[in-house]
């Protein structure tokens, strides 16, 4: 059995990660205009939990990666989106598309 106040530096690491993660402002960093339509599609798809646009989306997105028009990193971002909604947890993949849009209005 897992006994938490018998794990004294398991805690201290987890608080420390934790402080760490506030600190560091973690979220999604800013992306260019194509990324920017490709997440408003791709929260669009979400939204509507319409798995055969999600697959025409995919295709299109994969093809504008392989076009160079979307970095690797943003692939990489807008990917972990996808793959969320492929396994069905649309509203996770709605949230975190939402939050990538979001992360782009400058306040």
């Amino acid at each position: 059995m897992f006994v938490w106040k018998e794990c004294r530096n398991l805690r201290a690491l987890v608080v420390g990660v934790l402080l760490l993660l506030s600190a560091s402002g973690c979220g999604y960093g800013e992306v260019g205009p194509e990324t920017y339509e490709y997440a408003m599609a791709l929260y669009s798809v979400c939204n509507s939990r319409d798995a055969q646009r999600l697959q025409s989306f995919t295709e299109q997105f994969e093809q504008a990666q392989a076009d160079g028009k979307v970095s690797a990193n943003e692939g990489k971002v807008l990917g972990q989106i996808v793959k969320l909604a492929q396994a069905g947890q649309w509203d996770d993949a709605t949230a975190d598309a939402r939050a990538l849009l979001d992360a782009q209005v400058k306040r």
